[in-house]
């Protein structure tokens, strides 16, 4: 007697069609969560196709989503619109700097549109708006997409009806609601900016932080420097500097202080914009006097050493996920969020020293 259990027939979407009632595009928008749908009706149909023992097509998701990119090249139109959103507004011309926020902008419109679809810039803080009213804006543009855009504060909320859209945040920004989100893999990026430090051959290492952005990359970057410290000799061990508001109001006279007590051979931190004055105001000179070694790099063969974090490829990975769930029907606020790591790139820079020479070093 064969115990195995009978596997299900190969059941498709007119078999579904059939089983439910309805036409085989109503169980299409039914399985990809659409709006336009009730959704009692949406449950019937996942229900019917659940008992049947549907399971799409993963060669036919892929031939559609590779259609639609055809098209796009072909001049034939988007296939949908896309939003970025963001509770900063941004001046004119801001997508074509190289800041991190245009860099993850222009990577996430170019894969939309590599993917057929368009990315658009939206202001959900303009004054007047509402988080009802936004959703209704966007559904009217037939948007169903949307890309949490990064935020420079911490602590930030958005409200909205979320259960109408398919969501994906860029870096840690929201407090609530948690949703998926494509992030730089901060801990690893801090590794391996150590890594090449040592090879350097620098032994008195500092890391340098501003509170806020520690609390903002939830204590990753210090994380990773403490983790590492631990196994250098206690004489090398130097420890993190989380510069409070109170410092970084008189950041001349806290710096002073600090360096004296601490004379690091290199310096890490997040950006070049608290460092680097006051360095040049103790009369301290990069890389001469100090090294220094940026963890945020705009650029990978600019002229910090350090982490270039790939925003451009951050906003890539998104809209890619992005649209995967809206494929799938993924709307809402997920029951178990999830983040993708992006891994950073070291950039060789000029700002890092070893023997009186700048180290060049591979990616």
């Amino acid at each position: 007697m064969n115990d195995t259990p009978e596997q299900p027939k190969n059941v498709n979407m007119e078999a579904v069609a059939r089983a439910a009632g309805v036409h085989r595009t109503t169980v299409s928008m039914a399985l990809r969560g659409h709006p336009k749908l009730p959704e009692a009706t949406r449950a019937r149909i996942r229900a019917v196709a659940e008992r049947l023992g549907y399971r799409p097509n993963p060669l036919v998701q892929a031939l559609m989503s590779s259609r639609a990119g055809r098209r796009r090249a072909e001049g034939a139109g988007f296939e949908a619109e896309l939003a970025f959103v963001s509770r900063q507004p941004q001046p004119p011309e801001w997508e074509r700097g190289r800041t991190a926020y245009a860099q993850m902008f222009r990577g996430a419109r170019d894969q939309a549109a590599r993917r057929g679809y368009r990315l658009s810039y939206w202001w959900r803080e303009e004054p007047g708006m509402t988080g009802g009213r936004f959703a209704r804006i966007l559904e009217a543009r037939n948007i169903h997409g949307v890309l949490i855009a990064p935020h420079r504060e911490t602590g930030n909320r958005i409200d909205m009806p979320w259960d109408r859209f398919c969501v994906m945040e860029l870096g840690y920004n929201l407090i609530e609601p948690d949703f998926h989100r494509v992030v730089h893999d901060y801990f690893h990026g801090m590794k391996l900016a150590l890594a090449r430090v040592r090879e350097a051959g620098v032994r008195r290492v500092a890391l340098v932080l501003l509170r806020q952005t520690d609390e903002k990359v939830h204590h990753l970057w210090r994380a990773a420097f403490v983790d590492e410290q631990r196994l250098w000799p206690q004489r090398e061990r130097i420890t993190p500097w989380i510069v409070n508001e109170r410092e970084e109001g008189r950041p001349t006279e806290a710096f002073a202080r600090w360096f004296a007590r601490c004379r690091p051979e290199v310096i890490i931190s997040q950006t070049p914009t608290f460092i680097t004055p006051v360095m040049k105001k103790a009369g301290l000179r990069i890389p001469e006097d100090v090294g220094f070694v940026n963890l945020s790099c705009h650029e990978h063969d600019g002229y910090y050493s350090g982490i270039y974090q790939d925003w451009a490829c951050m906003g890539e990975t998104a809209v890619d996920m992005l649209i995967g769930m809206m494929h799938r029907g993924e709307r809402g606020v997920p029951v178990q969020a999830h983040s993708t790591l992006v891994s950073g790139l070291w950039a060789a820079g000029q700002t890092l020293r070893a023997g009186g020479r700048r180290v060049l070093r591979r990616s």
